[in-house]
């Protein structure tokens, strides 16, 4: 028996959760060797985020830590708001740590509304990437178009019912096209499409065929 009380415990948050001491229980388990801890309940979730460095958590980990719901989807959702909101259309250079996107969802987030607009993501993403339509969700709501990008997201999910000069329909069309025709789709092509298909559907605007010419140096159409 290598476990001796060495003054290490075993960590739960105040959510119930366990927080530290995870690989020492594991490996409980798979030896079938019982030990002795010390055993602390009730801690702050947030604290833990800066222990056991050599783990290399992911940001998952650490919103799962902090027991927030989505904890898994949260990061690429967060990144990639950031990403718009500087004019890009994907979080390939993307710099934000994981302390980074920590301060962002306390300080500069709304966090009701990332976990709504995550909600209508997973509901919708057989159509259209989780990512991308929680982004555009969030990011609308923020600038005052919640009628407006709610009665959006309806005609998405029945899109194939809308007329043939709905920019959803349009968009949506081509992208089964090019995925039947296994043409490359990146994150890059999601971001440009939807931000024009938005931009179409807000401004009544025709959505023509070259709107889905996406080129490596398109950006996307900026939300106001």
């Amino acid at each position: 028996n290598n476990w001796e009380l060495n003054g290490e415990s075993i960590k739960f948050g105040h959510d119930g959760l366990l927080k530290d001491g995870q690989n020492r229980l594991k490996a409980c388990l798979q030896s079938k060797k019982d030990f002795l801890s010390c055993v602390h309940f009730g801690l702050e979730p947030k604290f833990f985020l800066n222990l056991d460095t050599g783990a290399n958590r992911n940001a998952g980990d650490v919103f799962k830590i902090m027991g927030i719901r989505y904890y898994d989807k949260i990061p690429n959702v967060l990144r990639l708001i950031n990403a718009w909101e500087e004019g890009k259309s994907s979080t390939r250079n993307c710099v934000l740590q994981n302390k980074d996107l920590q301060a962002i969802y306390e300080h500069d987030t709304d966090n009701k509304l990332l976990e709504e607009s995550i909600k209508i993501g997973s509901r919708l993403k057989k159509k259209y990437p989780l990512s991308h339509l929680s982004t555009l969700y969030y990011i609308t709501n923020q600038k005052g178009y919640g009628a407006v990008i709610s009665k959006f997201i309806n005609d998405l999910d029945i899109y194939s019912t809308l007329g043939t000069l709905s920019p959803i329909r349009q968009a949506l069309s081509e992208i089964q096209t090019m995925k039947m025709e296994r043409m490359p789709l990146s994150s890059h092509h999601y971001s440009i499409i939807l931000t024009r298909v938005w931009d179409c559907y807000l401004n009544k605007k025709r959505f023509v065929k070259s709107d889905m010419i996406i080129r490596s140096d398109s950006v996307i159409t900026p939300i106001y």
